[in-house]
């Protein structure tokens, strides 16, 4: 019974960590660079977290399949 208690405790402690790391991962590269694309483009503009999440994903899809095609034997 201990043994289970301290598995559900490590459990519960990596599932917090992981869970951070996935919000850092999309506030700073998807969102950021979403925001970041439509701020350059309209300054004036106040992007809403739906639109930069789409233009920041469009923007790391279109990077990963240019540099696929790229870089392909």
């Amino acid at each position: 019974m201990p043994g289970d208690l301290i598995g559900d405790g490590l459990g519960a402690v990596l599932r917090i960590v992981l869970r951070i790391i996935i919000e850092l991962f999309c506030e700073g590269l998807i969102i950021g660079t979403g925001r970041f694309l439509i701020r350059l483009t309209c300054p004036h503009c106040r992007p809403g977290d739906f639109s930069c999440a789409m233009v920041g994903f469009l923007f790391w899809a279109g990077l990963v399949a240019a540099l696929f095609f790229l870089l392909k034997p």
